[in-house]
């Protein structure tokens, strides 16, 4: 297709060769033979390089057998008729050179053209420069990394305690030194962090020479600003848009009272944006949605049935169902719920959990002590043998003692111990109030014997029946709350043990100090 464009015109330029032409062509030299052919190029293809054409005739067309014409002008002064004869027979060959010429540079699909536009391509070069250079500068220095001196890590951490003032300076440190020292990732991190230090009183701001601060340093300070200043913009949009969509679904309860639809749980109308289906097709309303929510989070239950009062549905709400209707408070909590028991059902082995609050670790080492909460609410460090908070320099022995436990408190923690029950597999405590005393889990399906404690999955009811067991299948109130009583005079007896054990070793420090009292007088 490429050739077939410009074969008419090549007959047409060859064809209407006049005889002027064909006496100029005469000339048969080298140069003049390049310059010709060129031209006739240039003529059809107006937009090629000519350094293109120059390349190609000096190397695909064999001009070396061609000589120059010196007495070339004495022959045109004697004879224009002989002239004429020898042009016709020179024209021939230049047509022949043209025709092979044409056929090469049509042969391939296309051909280099002029740079007519050298200022505009120089241009779009310096812009695309420019482009490249502002996309290396906004770097997102949350996630970069590199090579850092002891210098940055000290403004970096005189920063942060600037920034975070009422945070004491441990926590800093300890989340400074899980993100490796960079001061953008742990100024993200401390920015999430929702606990409250009643007892430290915030410190004094000091001032810091800006002139002095390292180069990344101060990129990093601009960074920050400047994304503290999107997310304000960010939040002031999103308030405005819930003020306004508030706004439009009180006209249109108002106004539109049209496709109501009534709930299979309570059996009220509702209009159709108050109303949600489940995966079976039921239809409940939001308000009842976010009742069963509720009350599967009382209960520690994983998953949120339907709720329809027609028939026993298994059915669950989708994700997106309960992302649209359900409040975030009331979905973080249950989203935390599904994740500690998927993590309790899992069964790791050398997982260890914060007494505090819900975070866990898995900790594999025996001789570790201490557990270093990450979790932005809570931030503790606990003691992984007696559960109460870190105490260095002090065994958990006592830690207790220090505590002065009275009479009243530890009555209560043995009546509880008395009543509640915990789970062998998930540790969720529970207590009996009517029925057996074989007891399934609600929360994992583990079953227990609620007298003696223990895990009765194989032998279920046969551990109640078989001979020499001292665990009852049934049992009265009075016998549940005789083993109370058993556990109060229990209680009693040992907290009168330890004050008299505290009275004994007060009476021995005050002799001791009588004593060197009355020798110093002495």
């Amino acid at each position: 297709m490429f050739y077939r464009k410009f074969k008419k015109k090549i007959k047409k330029f060859l064809n209407n060769t006049t005889q002027t032409d064909q006496i100029n062509a005469t000339c048969f030299d080298k140069e003049n033979i390049i310059n010709s052919l060129t031209e006739r190029v240039i003529s059809i293809l107006p937009d090629i390089d000519q350094n293109y054409v120059h390349k190609l005739i000096n190397t695909k067309l064999n001009l070396t057998k061609l000589k120059k014409n010196k007495n070339l002008e004495k022959e045109k002064e004697k004879d224009k008729n002989n002239l004429l004869q020898s042009s016709k027979i020179n024209t021939k060959k230049e047509n022949d050179l043209f025709k092979k010429l044409m056929d090469i540079i049509l042969s391939k699909r296309s051909y280099p053209k002029k740079n007519k536009n050298k200022k505009k391509n120089r241009r779009n070069d310096q812009e695309r420069k420019k482009k490249k250079k502002k996309q290396k500068k906004k770097k997102n220095w949350y996630t970069a990394h590199g090579y850092i001196n002891k210098r940055y890590k000290k403004q970096a951490f005189k920063t942060l305690k600037n920034d975070f003032n009422q945070y004491p300076s441990s926590v800093i440190r300890k989340i400074f030194k899980v993100n490796k020292y960079y001061y953008s990732p742990t100024y993200l991190q401390l920015s999430k962090v929702e606990a409250t230090f009643e007892s430290f009183t915030p410190r004094q701001i000091k001032k810091i020479n800006k002139h002095h601060l390292s180069s990344r340093m101060k990129r990093e300070i601009y960074f920050i600003k400047k994304e503290n200043r999107k997310m304000k913009m960010k939040k002031e949009e999103e308030e405005e848009e819930v003020n306004g969509s508030g706004q439009d679904r009180k006209k249109l309860d108002q106004n539109d009272n049209i496709g109501e639809s009534v709930c299979s749980c309570c059996y009220v109308s509702y209009n159709v944006d108050q109303i949600v289906r489940c995966k079976a097709g039921h239809l409940i309303c939001v308000n009842c949605l976010n009742g069963t929510v509720k009350y599967a989070i009382g209960m520690r239950k994983n998953e949120i049935k339907c709720p329809t009062a027609e028939t026993n549905c298994v059915e669950t709400f989708s994700n997106r169902v309960l992302v649209n209707n359900v409040p975030k408070k009331v979905l973080n909590l249950f989203e935390r719920l599904v994740q500690e028991s998927e993590i309790s059902l899992a069964g790791i082995k050398h997982l260890k959990k914060c007494p505090f609050c819900n975070y866990a670790v898995i900790i594999r080492n025996p001789n570790k002590r201490t557990l270093e909460c990450m979790n932005p609410k809570c931030l503790k460090d606990s003691c992984l043998r007696c559960g109460n908070e870190a105490h260095k320099g002090k065994s958990c022995e006592q830690v207790k003692k220090q505590k002065n436990i009275g009479l009243r408190t530890y009555m209560e923690e043995e009546l509880t111990k008395a009543l509640l029950r915990t789970c062998n597999k998930c540790g969720q405590k529970y207590f009996k109030n009517e029925g057996c005393n074989k007891i399934d889990c609600s929360h994992c399906g583990e079953i227990m014997c609620y007298i003696c404690g223990e895990s009765i999955n194989k032998e279920t009811y046969d551990h109640f029946s078989n001979e020499g067991s001292i665990c009852k299948l049934w049992t009265t109130k009075k016998e549940d709350q005789e083993r109370v009583r058993n556990a109060k005079i229990n209680a009693k007896k040992k907290v009168r043990k330890i004050m008299r054990k505290r009275a004994m070793q007060e009476r021995e420090k005050r002799s001791k100090k009588q004593q060197e009292y009355i020798f110093e007088k002495n």
